[in-house]
């Protein structure tokens, strides 16, 4: 196969080859008799050089819009990557906010991204300067979860995005004010599901020998609709571990509730308003005895409803999650080794084995 040759010519050498072609025409008209030298008509050199003026202006025009179109292209194409690699930044920048915590690795991922693709495509240097020195504030507060690292975390995600958005033309910034509004409105759900989560891990409810299925939070009727975190149990369908709110006291608490079908457990039920539940409940707000690594903190009225009770946690008592769930735990441990009933002293899976045999 013969191979192809692309041959651009520029506008000196455009107007040299036009030249010596029209003359080498004319030289071999005249050589070759086709025209006498002086029947050559002036009018025709004139024509030639308007043909030859016309066809090289032509050319620059349209050798200069082509160009303008590559440059066109090519800036298009430059932005386009530019918006990707500043919203993949935006992206790993508002996941760090969504869990309100920057650690080691999202810090060394985020500045990775400021290395290899930000400094690239940002070439102001002002703004270059601000978000780095933003991105050194997050590094200082790594793993730092208290309330106003939180809120120096926030302001640092704020100006990077800001910046970024600025650079790429969108026009839109963030208003603090608004964004701490909207922090307030959706605390409730993520600290409900941080709750149920971290609970799920205490419970180890994902391993097979596990005796309690994955947590869920649930409405139930307790003489009124409590809501509870709850965890049925594998092997006695019916039976579920109840974390929640007590009536009208300020605290949580842990019990055992049992379908009211299952009347085997009849006689271990609460005599008063409380049907549901079996045996001894245990305070889960009190602090864990006789533990110096245990945070001290009790834990308050928890009404996932109510934006106003919810701000002790958001600004106060942050690790709530670590600390319900290790009281939990360590609750379900003694009642593991000992779970009242009459003058026995059972665990509550002996409990359970010896009056619900099927």
């Amino acid at each position: 196969m013969g191979k192809k040759f692309n041959i651009r010519i520029g506008y000196i050498s455009a107007i040299v080859i036009t030249i010596a072609a029209i003359i080498l025409i004319y030289i071999i008209s005249v050589k070759s008799d086709v025209i006498k030298l002086d029947a050559l008509p002036s009018n025709f050199i004139g024509s030639g050089s308007g043909a030859l003026i016309g066809a090289l202006i032509t050319y620059v025009l349209l050798r200069g819009q082509t160009n303008h179109e590559k440059e066109k292209e090519k800036d298009v194409r430059i932005l386009q990557k530019k918006a990707e690699v500043f919203q993949d930044f935006i992206k790993s920048i508002w996941k760090i906010w969504q869990d309100q915590e920057i650690t080691i690795d999202s810090f060394d991922e985020l500045t990775r991204q400021y290395y290899q693709n930000i400094m690239i495509y940002l070439n102001d240097e002002k703004k270059l300067k601000i978000i780095g020195n933003e991105l050194t504030k997050m590094g200082g507060l790594i793993d730092k979860t208290d309330y106003k690292d939180c809120e120096k975390l926030r302001e640092s995600v704020i100006e990077i995005i800001n910046e970024l958005s600025d650079d790429i033309g969108l026009g839109g910034k963030i208003n603090p004010k608004i964004m701490d509004e909207h922090d307030r409105i959706v605390f409730s759900l993520r600290l409900k599901e941080d709750l149920l989560r971290k609970l799920n891990e205490e419970l180890n409810v994902y391993d097979d020998n596990s005796h309690f299925k994955e947590g869920k939070y649930e409405t139930i009727w307790d003489n009124k609709n409590h809501n509870f975190f709850t965890f049925e149990m594998k092997k006695y369908t019916g039976i579920k571990l109840m974390i929640g709110p007590i009536g009208i006291q300020p605290h949580l608490f842990m019990v055992f509730m049992a379908d009211p079908n299952i009347q085997e457990l009849d006689e271990f039920r609460n005599k008063g308003t409380y049907w549901k539940r079996i045996l001894n409940q245990v305070n889960v707000s009190a602090p864990i005895p006789d533990d110096k690594y245990e945070d001290k903190t009790e834990i308050p009225v928890l009404n996932f409803s109510d934006k106003e009770s919810m701000e002790i946690f958001r600004k106060e008592i942050r690790n709530l999650p670590e600390i319900l769930s290790k009281r939990v735990k360590y609750r379900l441990d003694l009642w593991e080794k000992e779970f009242e009933c009459k003058t026995e002293k059972l665990g509550y899976i002996q409990f359970f084995e010896k009056y619900l045999k099927k």
